[in-house]
């Protein structure tokens, strides 16, 4: 790299001086993540009235802020493109963990948390550092298998996942999600839309709208033949008749059934906890997507 100027050059070098290995299970790739630095923080800031805009600007810094190392290390930095393809959605929280403990190296100097003991509800204040949140059952890697019982990755990887109603035969062809496939979802919602949701469930899909993100195909038949089979790729299909005509049966059968095959593979990030009143230990679970809005939002948390 041609050198613009030694001052220039020494921040460069600073700013990439700590470096936080993390693994995303899933790519079953290793990542080195530097901080954030200013400028990440206030594009993050600009993008954060939209959730659309600001999962897209969070890819940009995690893209940005990402080394890749051993089989994957590459001299030419992969494109945004690349990146949100070859890296599911999941393995986008230990990124943001990797991001968070170059940053600030603590969750919190101060977190309260409630005992979960029903006789006690202790208020107690606790620090909790990013490595508090890492556990031998933290991460589960990315194992599965073709029909040849060759390995897979994960965005070639289907699971057919079967609903029988009546006389209707219900059959999703489910994945993990890319990270490009949730920002695909993402930009087929309005900002008003994503705000509401995020306003009235928590979330920012419906659960519709999640059980879209979740497949690429739906086939519809019957066991006594009285309609045609049908199916669709078509991801506005797909969304408006699960918005509108699937039984919430099927569908909650479908997330069981996904939860099932699918969740041993979403990282678990949790801090250890013991009430000094009841000597009752529990696990206190960190979501760290909203950990890092709201870090975005309010500024260095690293603190609090």
């Amino acid at each position: 790299m041609v050198s613009v100027s030694p001052f220039l050059d020494a921040m460069n070098n600073m700013s990439q001086i700590k470096k936080v290995e993390t693994v995303l299970p899933i790519a079953r790739m290793t990542v080195n993540m530097t901080p954030l630095v200013t400028g990440d923080h206030v594009a993050l800031q600009t993008a954060i009235t939209s959730p659309k805009s600001f999962d897209r600007d969070l890819c940009k810094v995690l893209l940005a802020r990402s080394e890749f190392v051993g089989e994957h290390a590459t001299e030419k930095k992969i494109n945004f493109n690349e990146f949100t393809d070859s890296i599911s959605n999941i393995d986008k929280l230990s990124l943001i963990w990797g991001l968070y403990k170059a940053s600030y190296d603590n969750l919190s100097d101060e977190r309260e948390i409630i005992c979960k003991n029903e006789n006690c509800k202790e208020k107690i204040k606790v620090p909790i550092s990013m490595d508090d949140l890492i556990h031998e059952d933290t991460f589960t890697v990315w194992d599965k298998t073709d029909d040849n019982d060759e390995f897979i990755s994960f965005n070639k990887y289907r699971y057919v996942i079967t609903i029988e109603r009546d006389d209707y035969i219900y059959e999703f062809n489910s994945r993990i999600p890319s990270i490009m496939d949730n920002n695909r979802m993402l930009g087929m919602l309005s900002t008003d839309a994503l705000q509401h949701n995020l306003d009235t469930i928590g979330s920012v899909f419906t659960k519709p709208q999640h059980m879209t993100n979740l497949v690429d195909a739906v086939r519809l038949s019957s066991k006594s033949k009285k309609i045609d089979t049908v199916e669709t790729t078509n991801l506005d299909e797909m969304l408006l008749s699960f918005q509108n005509y699937l039984p919430d049966q099927v569908s909650t059968s479908f997330f069981k059934k996904y939860g099932e095959h699918f969740d041993m593979y979403t990282p678990k990030f949790y801090y250890n906890a013991t009430c000094p009143v009841c000597n009752n230990k529990f696990k206190h679970t960190i979501d760290l997507e909203t950990e890092f809005f709201l870090t975005a939002l309010y500024g260095d948390r690293g603190s609090i």
